[in-house]
Order: structure tokens, then C-alpha cells, then sequence
């Protein structure tokens, strides 16, 4: 998943995740790559930024690329969907 050089992703991309995301594929995503910045607090902070599906698409999308993540548009559905069932819970 990490490459030596930053992969642009594009940021335009607010889609909300897809209905055939797969929430455990999800997990190992955040497990393997996100936990090593943050803890699952940022998501259940009071004062956390999420208030959305498209916001969480495009916090995903920065946080990818500021961690040199290259995630396919499955990959993101798939954190997205595991994020939004575990803390968020939009609709």
C-alpha cells in the first residue's frame, strides 16, 4: 500500500461509499495504515470534523495521500464503509 513517492489523489472524489463495500476488508485497511497516526478517538471526539458521508470521503482522500497511500476507489469504499458502520453512522 505505501509507495516511496506521494500518489495525488484526486480530491473531487465525495461519492459516498458504495452499497457492496466490505466493512472487514475495511478494518484491516484502518488497522494496517491509519492507527499509526491516530487512535479511533478522532472519530469519537465530541468536536470531530465528520459530519458526513462526503466529508468522510474527502478526510479519507487527504489522509491517503498525506500518508503516501495509494488506495483504490474499492479500498476507500471498503475504510469508508467500515468507519461509517463502526462510528459515524450516516445514513
Amino acid at each position: 500500500m505505501k509507495r516511496a513517492l506521494p500518489i495525488l489523489l484526486p480530491i473531487v472524489m465525495l461519492a459516498p461509499p458504495a452499497h457492496g463495500a466490505d466493512s472487514a476488508a475495511g478494518k484491516v485497511l484502518y488497522d494496517t495504515n491509519c492507527v499509526q497516526c491516530h487512535n479511533a478517538s478522532v472519530h469519537t471526539r465530541p468536536d470531530h470534523k465528520v459530519k458526513s458521508l462526503a466529508e468522510l470521503d474527502k478526510q479519507l482522500t487527504g489522509c491517503s495521500a498525506g500518508a503516501h497511500m495509494n488506495l483504490s476507489d474499492a479500498d476507500r469504499a471498503n475504510v469508508e464503509q467500515y468507519l461509517n458502520e463502526q462510528f459515524y453512522k450516516f445514513q
